[in-house]
């Protein structure tokens, strides 16, 4: 389980479609059209287009059905793009429609703590239960700035919930998580390389903390950051671990049973 954040048009998108067999559960018309046109696009990318919360409980109940049929979801990562949009947007209005029907005389855009509550606990049920699911699950978050108790700006998944508190739980959920951001890929000269009329520019994720970046890995083969690596190439990476682990814990059994 992997989540990537970044402020607008850092290609988390593009990133995230960048493997074969995957779901994008598309919250944002932006991501659409960003994987559309990404060169980078793997194969088999789906997409689930959630204009309201009713579409993304639909997309979440058909993994889970597929899983209690087949034993298995027939996609090897599932994208959620992104936490934020579906939080604030199509979450919280679903929330404040059930609100309206007990209540019609209730403002219809101001939130109370209760609705703000019902909020924040669904978002974390609708993530642990798609996280357990015998899938990858790439979360795609926007970016907010919060301040630490020594005054140090640091930026962190735009989440609601007690400042950081609900971003918290959703990332104690997660394998890894970093900050992507964009560099303009520069000559010997020191100027932007430009090719085609266009800026060429490398994307980097931050896997551990750096300044203002915030990030964490528990696989141990992100190290501090990647630059401009592919979730396919990130995907092999892993399964390379894996079988190195997978060697050494047999050798370690053989040695026993000698």
């Amino acid at each position: 389980n992997i989540l990537v954040f970044s402020k607008p048009k850092a290609g988390k998108t593009t990133w995230a479609c960048s493997d074969d067999n995957t779901l994008l559960i598309n919250c944002e018309v932006e991501g659409e059209i960003s994987a559309a046109n990404s060169n980078t696009l793997g194969a088999n990318v789906k997409q689930w287009k959630v204009r309201k919360y009713e579409d993304f409980k639909a997309a979440k109940t058909w993994l889970q059905e597929e899983f209690r049929k087949n034993g298995k979801i027939p996609f090897k990562w599932v994208v959620v793009d992104t936490i934020s949009t579906l939080q604030d947007r199509q979450m919280m209005r679903y929330v404040m429609e059930k609100m309206l029907e007990k209540k019609p005389g209730r403002n219809p855009y101001i939130p109370d703590k209760p609705e703000y509550l019902e909020n924040q606990l669904m978002l974390v049920q609708d993530i642990k239960e798609l996280c357990d699911l015998p899938v990858n699950v790439i979360l795609l978050a926007h970016v907010m700035q919060q301040t630490d108790p020594e005054g140090q700006d640091f930026y962190y998944p735009k989440i609601q919930g007690g400042k950081i508190v609900v971003a918290q739980q959703i990332l104690g959920m997660m394998t890894s998580y970093g900050y992507m951001f964009v560099k303009d890929r520069k000559g010997k000269d020191g100027k932007p390389i430009v090719e085609g009329g266009k800026r060429i520019r490398d994307r980097y994720i931050m896997w551990e903390d750096s300044d203002h970046m915030q990030g964490g890995d528990r696989t141990g083969v992100l190290g501090q950051f990647t630059k401009n690596l592919t979730v396919k190439e990130l995907s092999e990476r892993l399964n390379k671990k894996a079988e190195e682990v997978a060697k050494e814990r047999n050798k370690s059994h053989a040695s026993d049973q000698a």
